[in-house]
């Protein structure tokens, strides 16, 4: 985020070090600028919908990937209840991590240039050697 953000003049250092740029919002816009659906998509991540659907959002905008990465690592890092809400959702920790890493995978993959296709890491239920294009490409 740092690299896409700051480097490229994007953002300052104090601004992306600021509370106007929480993590979600930096890695939303990092994996728009890739073209990355952010859906959330219930037939493939249910415990990511489930805990999306008990979240709250100021204003319309639903809760995304951005949201449900920042916000479980942020109570699995910095835990202020006795019984976190991430485990009480069964299979979310999993699919965040999932999500997490495809994520980053695509991220990379957009880094270094690559513009062919690659496995949906997010995805359980695929068959072996399944591949998409690129988003960017």
């Amino acid at each position: 985020m740092w690299q896409k953000l700051v480097l490229t003049g994007r953002l300052t250092e104090a601004r992306f070090t600021s509370r106007a740029w929480p993590a979600h919002r930096k890695l939303r816009a990092v994996l728009t600028d890739a073209g990355v659906d952010l859906e959330v998509h219930e037939d493939r991540m249910p415990a990511a919908a489930a805990f999306a659907a008990r979240q709250q959002l100021d204003g319309n905008r639903s809760i995304d990937g951005a949201d449900i990465v920042t916000r479980v690592r942020n109570r699995l890092v910095h835990p202020k209840e006795a019984q976190e809400p991430v485990y009480s959702v069964k299979g979310l920790v999993t699919e965040t991590w999932l999500l997490t890493r495809h994520s980053l995978a695509l991220l990379v993959l957009r880094s270094i240039g690559y513009r062919g296709s690659y496995q949906d890491l997010s995805k359980t239920n695929k068959w072996v050697g399944q591949t998409h294009l690129a988003p960017w490409a």
